[in-house]
C-alpha cells in the first residue's frame, strides 16, 4: 500500500533493486561488449526497418525488450507488476521502450517535460526507470516535481535536434512548482516507476564524469487501449483470453495510419523479405 499511496500521491516510488546480482552482472556484461557496436550510428539494426530508429547522437536506443532477451527480466519484473496492478489492473502490456546511455564527454540537457505529453487522448501510462549505474544529480539522476501528476497535462512545444523533442514552453516555467524539485539517485537495479504526468527533467552532465548513465525506460499500459507505437502490443502481466473476454472480447483498438500496410510491404521489400 505503501507504493500505491506514494504514485497516487507523489506520482512516483523508488523501487530498490529487485534483480539478482548474476542477472546484473550477465546484463552489465553483455552490454559492455554490445553498446560499442550499438552506439555506432553506421550500425544497421534491421530491426530499424519495423520500428524507430535508433538515435545514437541522442544516446537512445529503441525498442530493446523485442530485440534482444537479455533485456527482458527487466521489464516483467514481479516488483513492478505488484506495483502497477493496483493502478492499472492485472492485465498490462509494453506501450513502448528504450535504453539510454552516454559517454563521459558527451553533456545532454532534458528540459521540463511530461512523458508521451503530446498524447492526452490515450490512457495514463506508468513508466519504469531502471538504472544501470549509479544515478545522482549531474549524473544520470532524474529530477522530478512530486504531485505535479495532478495538474494533468500541460501544454508542449516541439523543438528537434534535442535529446527529448518534446517540452514544457518556458513561458509556463513559473507555474512548476520547480522550487519542489527533488533528484532521484538510483544505485544499479534500482526502479523508478512513475506517472507519465509527472514533470521531471535531466540535467547537463558533468565533463567530468566517468559514469556513463545507462538506464532502461519502459512504459506501462492497461487494456483499455491496445495500441503501441512501434512494432506490436506485448502482454507483460496477465492477458489471458479470459481477461481479454473481461474487455468485450475485443479491445478498443486504436487504428493505425492507413498507410501503414503499404510502408511495412516497402519495408519487407527492402529487406528481401517475400510478401505473403
Amino acid at each position: 500500500m505503501q507504493v500505491f499511496g506514494e504514485l497516487q500521491d507523489d506520482g512516483f516510488t523508488l523501487i530498490k533493486n529487485p534483480y539478482s546480482l548474476p542477472y546484473l552482472r550477465d546484463l552489465t556484461s553483455w552490454l559492455d561488449f554490445q553498446l560499442p557496436i550499438l552506439a555506432d550510428k553506421y550500425y544497421n539494426d534491421p530491426a530499424n526497418y519495423f520500428g524507430l530508429k535508433d538515435e545514437q547522437e541522442f544516446g537512445v536506443l529503441y525498442d530493446m525488450w523485442q530485440r534482444f532477451p537479455i533485456c527482458r527480466e527487466l521489464a516483467s519484473s514481479p516488483a513492478i507488476c505488484s506495483a502497477l496492478e493496483p493502478v492499472l489492473g492485472k492485465d498490462i502490456f509494453l506501450y513502448e521502450n528504450s535504453f539510454l546511455f552516454k559517454s563521459a564527454k558527451t553533456q545532454d540537457y532534458v528540459p521540463w517535460h511530461q512523458d508521451f505529453m503530446n498524447r492526452p487522448d490515450e490512457p495514463i501510462k506508468f513508466v519504469a526507470f531502471i538504472s544501470l549505474d549509479p544515478l545522482r544529480q549531474g549524473e544520470g539522476a532524474l529530477r522530478v516535481i512530486p504531485g505535479s501528476h495532478k495538474h494533468g497535462f500541460y501544454p508542449y512545444r516541439t523543438k528537434r535536434g534535442q535529446a527529448h523533442h518534446t517540452g514544457i514552453p518556458e513561458s509556463c516555467y513559473s507555474s512548476l512548482c520547480i522550487n519542489d524539485a527533488v533528484y532521484i539517485n538510483q544505485d544499479p537495479g534500482d526502479i523508478l516507476l512513475f506517472n507519465q504526468l509527472l514533470v521531471h527533467s535531466l540535467d547537463e552532465g558533468s565533463p567530468t564524469s566517468i559514469c556513463q548513465c545507462r538506464s532502461f525506460r519502459f512504459s506501462y499500459q492497461g487494456f483499455a487501449q491496445m495500441y503501441s507505437p512501434r512494432l506490436s502490443p506485448i502482454s507483460i502481466f496477465g492477458g489471458d483470453p479470459s481477461s481479454i473476454r473481461k474487455h468485450g472480447y475485443s479491445p478498443h483498438i486504436k487504428h493505425l495510419r492507413s498507410k501503414s500496410l503499404v510502408y511495412r510491404a516497402l519495408n519487407r521489400l527492402k529487406l528481401g523479405v517475400g510478401l505473403k
